[in-house]
């Protein structure tokens, strides 16, 4: 557990990071640019805003949402073009020093906070009639990745009047180890009991 007892003051920024196909995006809510681990976090300050989470021992399946604002017109269609659904997304927290700007000697430093998996993203669209200008909000939902793998059908489907419900068959035609499984789905087998 991370002790925090010895700091006067803490000033605390959330780092988002985001992997694209082709690139990897990274932000935080700070105003001044954050370099963590080889990546340079962009300054954002209120422009980055991520909705809140539970904190819990185990592995949870709270879904979160990260809303960036202020995209200008001229960047919608390289919003719209890129890939954000079923892209990887991690956030985590970020603890210095207000005064001096310098990170807390802590491990870890930063502390993650959300690991996932972007689910949906939606736009919308902020137009000012008398400066006859528009600025853009694009808004990320996200799934832990422990939703995102009970999502997952576990195991192999042993289905031999469905080809395509037969994982070994589909993938191996000449594979007959699963043939035989619905007779002994309700089997008794007593092990081990003499004869």
């Amino acid at each position: 557990m991370i002790n925090l007892n010895s700091y006067r003051a803490i000033e605390s920024n959330l780092l988002v990071l985001i992997v694209l196909d082709n690139q990897t995006i990274t932000m935080t809510d700070s105003t001044t640019p954050i370099t963590v681990n080889g990546y340079t976090f962009e300054a954002m300050g209120k422009l980055l805003a991520v909705s809140s989470s539970n904190s819990d021992l185990r592995p949870g399946t709270d879904d979160i949402s990260v809303a960036i604002s202020g995209i200008p017109n001229t960047m919608i269609s390289e919003v719209i073009n890129s890939r954000f659904k079923g892209s990887q997304i991690e956030v985590a927290r970020y603890l210095k020093d207000p005064v001096t700007g310098t990170p807390l000697s802590i491990t870890p430093n930063p502390v993650g906070r959300f690991f996932g998996i972007i689910n949906n993203y939606s736009l919308q669209e902020d137009y000012d009639n008398e400066d006859r200008s528009a600025s853009n909000t694009i808004e990320l939902s996200c799934s832990t990745l422990v939703r995102f793998l009970q999502g997952k059908v576990p195991g192999r489907r042993t289905n031999p009047l469905d080809i395509k419900a037969h994982s070994n068959r589909y993938f191996n035609y000449t594979d007959l180890s699963f043939d035989r499984v619905p007779n002994l789905t309700n089997a008794y087998f007593n092990f081990g009991a003499p004869q």
